[in-house]
């Protein structure tokens, strides 16, 4: 009888285990480049003036992320 409960706990947490790839697969894949840090000062990108963009004077450009 101890044998079947130890074989179901390892069967259940086989199943759970299997069931967290699946579900980091389909809903996480790509969560890690949103949460490490950015390969470059971003604001000091920002601040380069090398865009072909050109504004008015007195027009104002804001980026909300």
């Amino acid at each position: 009888m101890r044998k079947k409960i130890i074989w179901l706990f390892a069967i259940l947490i086989l199943v759970g285990i299997i069931w967290l790839g699946y579900f980091y697969y389909r809903n996480l894949r790509g969560v890690y480049t949103a949460l490490k840090n950015p390969s470059a000062d971003i604001a000091a990108l920002v601040q380069e003036d090398k865009t072909p963009l050109k504004l008015p004077p007195g027009f104002k450009l804001s980026i909300f992320a």
